[in-house]
C-alpha cells in the first residue's frame, strides 16, 4: 500500500491522488459553500457587524496616541477604515446592512419584510457584542500602559478610542473632531440620509450600492454613532469591563439619544424617497430618449 511518500511532485494528479486527499478537498469544497450560502441568511448581519465593530474600534485604537505601545501600523489602520465597508458588503446580500437604523428604515418602506426585522436586530446586537469584547480584548494591554496601571479604567481617558456615543472635540479619536456639537450631532443624520437615499431598490449590490458603501467609509473615519447596536454593545462590554455606569453618562447626555433619533428618521426617509426618485430619473431619461428618437427621424 502506498503512503503521500510514494507519490512525487511529479506524479501526483487526481488518476493517483490517495482517497483521502481527494475527500478532504472535497469537505473544504462543501464547507465554503455553506458558509458563503450564509450571505442570504440573518448570519450574513452577525457576521457583518462583527467585523464592522472591530474594524471600527480597531481605527479609533489605532488613531489614538495613547495607544501606540500596542503596535500602530499601516495595514490596522486601513483593515479599520476598509473593514466596515466590508462588513456592510456583507450585510448587503441579507437586506438589513448589519445596522438596525437600516434594517428599520428599509421594512419600514416595504424593501424588507418585517417579519425579518426581530431576527436581523438580535442578531446584530449579538454580533456587536462579540465583535465589541474580541477588539477589547486584544486591546487590553495597551489600555493598561496609557491607563497606568493593570484594570485601571476611566472614562474620560480609554473610552473614547472604542465608543462613539461621546462628545470630546480635540480628544476623539476623528477625523472631524473639531466640528462643533450642533454640527456633530448633524452630520451622521446627513450622512444616514445619504447611504439610505442610495441603497438601489430591490436592494442588490447593483453600481448604486457603491454610494452605501462609500458612507460608511465616513461613519468610520468621523468616529460617528451612526449604528445603535455597536454603539450600545461596546458600552455594555465596557461597563462590564470596570469603567462602571459613567460609561452611559459621560458628556453630553441627550447627545447620543438625539443621534439615534435622528439617524433613524434619515434613514426612514432615505428609504422610501431614493426608489421613488430614482424611478422619476429612469423615466425622465426614457422619455428623453424617445424625444430624441422623434428628433432624429
Amino acid at each position: 500500500m502506498k503512503n503521500l511518500r510514494d507519490y512525487a511532485p511529479n506524479t501526483l494528479s487526481s488518476e493517483n491522488m490517495p482517497p483521502i486527499i481527494d475527500k478532504a478537498a472535497s469537505q473544504l469544497r462543501n464547507v465554503l459553500r455553506s458558509i458563503w450560502a450564509l450571505k442570504t441568511t440573518y448570519w450574513a448581519e452577525f457576521l457583518s457587524i462583527f467585523i464592522m465593530t472591530v474594524a471600527f474600534i480597531m481605527f479609533g485604537c489605532q488613531l489614538s496616541e495613547g495607544l501606540i505601545e500596542r503596535g500602530r501600523n499601516p495595514f490596522s489602520a486601513y483593515a479599520g477604515m476598509l473593514g466596515p465597508m466590508a462588513g456592510l458588503y456583507i450585510g448587503a446580500h441579507s437586506g438589513g446592512f448589519g445596522n438596525p437604523i437600516l434594517t428599520i428604515g428599509l421594512a419600514s418602506a416595504g424593501r424588507l419584510s418585517p417579519k425579518k426585522v426581530p431576527i436581523y436586530l438580535a442578531m446584530q446586537f449579538t454580533g456587536a457584542l462579540l465583535g465589541a469584547a474580541a477588539a477589547y480584548a486584544y486591546y487590553s494591554p495597551a489600555i493598561d500602559a496609557f491607563e497606568g496601571g493593570p484594570g485601571i479604567r476611566t472614562v474620560p481617558g480609554s473610552a473614547k478610542f472604542f465608543t462613539a456615543i461621546y462628545y470630546a472635540p480635540d480628544d476623539s479619536p476623528s477625523l472631524f473632531n473639531t466640528l462643533s456639537l450642533i454640527r456633530h450631532m448633524t452630520l451622521p443624520i446627513i450622512l444616514v440620509l445619504g447611504q439610505s437615499w442610495f441603497i438601489p431598490n430591490p436592494t442588490s449590490l447593483r453600481p448604486g450600492a457603491f454610494m452605501t458603501l462609500y458612507f460608511e467609509f465616513y461613519h468610520t473615519v468621523g468616529h460617528l454613532s451612526t449604528n445603535p447596536a455597536r454603539d450600545v454593545a461596546t458600552c455594555l462590554v465596557l461597563h462590564l469591563a470596570g469603567y462602571g455606569r459613567q460609561v452611559w453618562t459621560q458628556g453630553n447626555v441627550l447627545c447620543w439619544p438625539a443621534v439615534v433619533i435622528g439617524t433613524t428618521a434619515a434613514a426612514i426617509t432615505g428609504a422610501r424617497m431614493g426608489p421613488v426618485l430614482s424611478a422619476a430619473q429612469i423615466q425622465a431619461n426614457l422619455e428623453n430618449q424617445v424625444i430624441e428618437t422623434h428628433k432624429e427621424v
